[in-house]
């Protein structure tokens, strides 16, 4: 219902964070057909960042590197700025993420 109000929040916006649970494909999907499309059509030449959340939840070094390798793959198919790893739970990633952003 509020769908149609969110685009005005978006004004003078210097960068966004796209984040998407790891584990969860529906997350990913929600990035590429209804997040990326959105700030692309109201925010065209605003930078954006993907970050790939909740991997520490991730315990078999092999999978995660593998959801790091889709994560980077969907950042260069939505022209994100970088792709960052992260997780609020034991803070990996989070400095990076806020780096990036005021780089």
């Amino acid at each position: 219902e509020y769908e149609k109000f969110r685009p005005l929040s978006y004004a003078n916006t210097d960068v966004f964070l796209m984040c998407y649970n790891v584990n969860a494909e529906a997350s990913m999907e929600s990035v590429r057909h209804k997040w990326y499309p959105e700030i692309r059509k109201f925010c065209p030449g605003t930078p954006y960042i993907l970050v790939g959340t909740q991997i520490d939840l991730v315990k078999d070094k092999q999978k995660l590197d593998g959801l790091i390798e889709t994560g980077q793959n969907l950042a260069k198919e939505i022209k994100a700025v970088t792709f960052i790893p992260c997780s609020a739970d034991t803070g990996e990633g989070i400095k990076d993420v806020f780096n990036k952003v005021i780089i």
